[in-house]
């Protein structure tokens, strides 16, 4: 307010004291005026609203007459403006007593569309041509195009009238003569309201009904299904299962079906167990056996002997004579750790896959045992990391513990006959099905002589794993 303002309603206390008066007793009617959006005329009836067409015009000039433009502060006008709207005091007292007249005929009618949701829209739909938008109505659009057929009955015409019927956000957007004509049928409202409400009770307890049969179906086909586990962990009788106790079923849903699975896996490793004699030497069925024996080999590498070779070997033969001397570990060679470490890698890696490749899942039923050294100490550098490894990456069992040499023979390359006394734990080869592994292979004489102690045991030796296979 500029100090021109502030001196000119000093001079001019009734204005300030009208302005002041129409600002506090009819706040709401000055303010929606001011807007030129004035909220009851839409309940106001037609014959009475001729007068508050001037207003327009007259908001008009408050509106270019305030300095914020596109808003009118009721609470910062100028002199002006004040004296304009208190020189028209009469007609703002009138409009907020019109307002109050007919706003009461709006709240009335906004009470019953909350007193009465289900019938009030059906009324207001039949008689004044319009629904208020999330109030109930028992067609729904969509409801009824999705269901033409059944809707083709008496309600047919009500239905036409609910598509033609504007759409409003909310009560106080209907007529005067919309809201009378709602007010003068209220035994008809009411009567709908009960009829309809009636309906919707009925159809929400057959959906309630429809969807507790559909848990208790569900529950009985769990319960069915997986019979065996619903007996071991619930067990209620079917014949007259409650609603609490379908949901516990259906809760258990996951648990039945885990436990199921996990009895037919043990149902097909218990077959699998039964047939293991016929299986397991199908799986080795493609691998070679030699002339002089009748066991399945695998090796990696052909081994040609040093000493007929050493003067005319090429680059593979060499190789493969540092993987097995590597790989043997022998302290009389020097071996280095990491010479032997990365031997021992490769052969794993090469045993590894094949039996993966060949037997899958089956290795767990498989006995993995190497062939003693001349001595037990060499055996051991040799073999016992290697097996361990082997059957842990597997899950094969180990038969390293259960095959000692208890008396050290001399090797072949050190002038002796390689014979030594081995012992075996007779009791754990007992129904075992062994997989033989030597370093390399050369008569198969020794590989024999193993099976045959094995079996004599009660083991079944499926194959023989070698790194390479002497040739001649």
């Amino acid at each position: 307010m500029g100090f021109l303002d502030f001196v000119q309603e000093l001079l001019d206390p009734k204005v300030v004291s009208d302005y002041n008066y129409l600002k506090t007793s009819c706040r709401d009617a000055l303010d929606n005026w001011l807007r030129g959006g004035y909220r009851p005329r839409c309940i106001i009836p037609q014959n009475e609203r001729a007068p508050f067409n001037k207003y327009d015009e007259e908001w008009e000039y408050i509106y270019s007459k305030t300095r914020h433009c596109g808003w009118v502060d009721i609470d910062n006008m100028s002199y002006e403006q004040k004296c304009f709207i208190t020189g028209r005091k009469q007609q703002i007292l009138s409009l907020y007593s019109t307002f109050q007249k007919y706003a009461a005929i709006a709240d009335r009618v906004a009470k019953l569309a909350s007193e009465y949701p289900f019938g009030f829209n059906a009324v207001a739909i039949k008689y004044g041509q319009f629904r208020v938008k999330g109030l109930y109505y028992e067609f729904d659009f969509e409801h009824f195009k999705s269901d033409i057929i059944n809707k083709l009955n008496n309600y047919w015409l009500r239905d036409i009238s609910h598509y033609q019927a504007k759409e409003v956000e909310s009560v106080y957007q209907i007529s005067y003569e919309q809201g009378n004509a709602i007010l003068t049928h209220l035994n008809e409202l009411r009567s709908e309201n009960i009829r309809l409400s009636k309906r919707d009770n009925e159809e929400k307890e057959k959906e309630r009904l429809k969807k507790e049969k559909e848990v208790i179906d569900k529950a009985l086909h769990i319960a069915r299904w997986y019979s065996k586990e619903y007996k071991e962990i619930l067990n209620y009788p079917l014949d007259s299962i409650t609603l609490s106790r379908a949901k516990q079923i259906i809760e258990k849903e996951e648990t039945f079906k885990k436990r199921h699975e996990e009895e037919l896996a043990r149902q097909r490793k218990e077959e699998e167990k039964k047939n293991l004699a016929t299986i397991l030497p199908k799986c080795v069925s493609s691998w070679n056996s030699h002339s002089n024996s009748s066991l399945k080999h695998k090796y990696f590498y052909d081994y040609y002997t040093y000493a007929n070779y050493k003067d005319q070997a090429s680059t593979s033969m060499w190789e493969t004579w540092r993987l097995v001397w590597h790989f043997k570990n022998d302290p009389a060679r020097n071996i280095s750790y990491y010479e032997h470490d990365s031997a021992l890698q490769t052969v794993i890696n090469l045993v590894e896959r094949e039996l993966r490749q060949t037997f899958g899942t089956k290795t767990e039923y498989l006995t993995f045992a190497c062939l003693t050294a001349s001595t037990q100490r060499k055996t051991e550098l040799r073999f016992k990391d290697f097996s361990e490894k082997i059957c842990k990456d597997l899950n094969m069992v180990n038969a390293f513990p259960y095959i000692k040499v208890v008396e050290d023979g001399v090797s072949k390359r050190d002038g002796g006959d390689g014979c030594r006394t081995v012992s075996h734990d007779r009791y754990f080869f007992s129904g075992k099905y062994v997989v033989l592994f030597d370093d390399v292979r050369t008569s198969g004489k020794t590989i024999e002589q193993e099976r045959r102690i094995l079996e004599s045991l009660g083991a079944k030796v499926i194959c023989v794993v070698t790194i390479a296979q002497t040739t001649h």
